[in-house]
């Protein structure tokens, strides 16, 4: 979901996406780890477009500017992968 597919949610009136980094196209948790802060960083690389979500008030915030708000979602891949006790890792490396 990147490019032209983040263009149209900003287009369409959404505030805020949540994108899923822990999917079954990435292979093991190790790459879906090191993929969370690869996507972090895309996103806090494009501060004209997007504010990368750690509170509800990034999402105000992002709103007012007339931004999309973008976080990260991996826990149906925690909970897949029967690790949903480490999700609090997740605010760790992301």
């Amino acid at each position: 979901m990147r490019g032209n597919t983040l263009e149209r949610f900003a287009r369409s009136g959404f505030s805020y996406v949540s994108l899923t980094v822990g999917q079954d196209s990435i292979p093991s948790i190790e790459a879906t780890i090191l993929h969370m802060p690869a996507e972090r960083k895309r996103i806090v690389g494009a501060p004209d477009e997007y504010v990368f979500v750690e509170a509800v008030d990034d999402i105000l915030h992002a709103k007012a500017e007339g931004k999309l708000a973008l976080g990260v979602d991996s826990y149906a891949f925690f909970v897949k992968q029967k690790l949903f006790n480490n999700v609090v890792f997740l605010r760790v490396i992301v």
